[in-house]
């Protein structure tokens, strides 16, 4: 499990190909999500990546202004047909 922000960038921008995994598989709560969203906006498209955010999570970057996190959104397997609604109107193919 993913304990805080520091952590999460850690695993993120470390160039061991495990750190990196398990900034993709590790869980985090809602709270460094939240955290990472904020302040660490560069990082947005790896909290996407992350293959156990939320739907609340989703929702949020859903309309993020960088399209590649909105490409590793669409990815999602877990959207909800508003979602996948509001991804197929996006301007950026």
């Amino acid at each position: 499990m993913i304990r805080s922000v520091a952590e999460f960038v850690h695993l993120r921008t470390s160039e061991d190909p495990e750190d990196q995994t398990r900034a993709t598989l590790d869980d985090a709560n809602e709270k460094v999500w939240l955290a990472v969203i904020e302040q660490h906006p560069e990082l947005r498209k790896w909290v996407a990546h992350n293959k156990t955010i939320s739907l609340s999570i989703i929702r949020l970057l859903i309309d993020d202004a960088d399209p590649l996190t909105r490409s590793w959104v669409a990815r999602k397997r877990k959207l909800d047909r508003a979602m996948f609604v509001a991804l197929s109107t996006d301007a950026d193919e």
